[in-house]
């Protein structure tokens, strides 16, 4: 891996040590999921800001410079996106929709052992 490349050069670069984030980042998006079994979308997208950030320090001077302002801005917008999440508006819609989900996911349910029971009582009914 990374970790012994690094210790066989016996320094970091940025490069190196943005790998490490976002080792750290798919290992911590691991933890809540197992904490709580739900992965937040942050997550995800710190994990792709960081990629692309990792990106342009890998392509350095050679790169043509509208890349690097694609890039940046697509590390701009996905940093909108996770203020736009953290916001309440965003945070109240959400919950509000998963709500409505599970509701309808509850309610299916629900549905199908009716059916199934009414199944059943009509079968022994004949």
């Amino acid at each position: 891996f990374e970790l012994k490349h690094v210790f066989e050069k016996q320094y970091v670069t940025l490069a190196d040590l943005l790998l490490m984030f976002i080792y750290a980042e798919v290992f911590a998006m691991i933890a809540v999921f197992f904490k709580s079994q739900e992965v937040p979308v942050i997550y995800p997208i710190f994990i792709a800001i960081t990629a692309l950030s990792r990106l342009i320090i890998l392509q350095g001077k050679d790169m043509d410079p509208a890349n690097i302002l694609y890039e940046a801005l697509a590390i701009l917008f996905l940093a909108i996106s996770v203020i736009l999440l953290k916001s309440k508006l965003v945070d109240n819609t959400l919950q509000s929709f998963s709500r409505t989900i599970r509701r309808k996911a509850t309610d299916e349910h629900v549905d199908d052992k009716h059916i199934a029971n009414s199944d059943s009582i009509k079968k022994t009914d004949i």
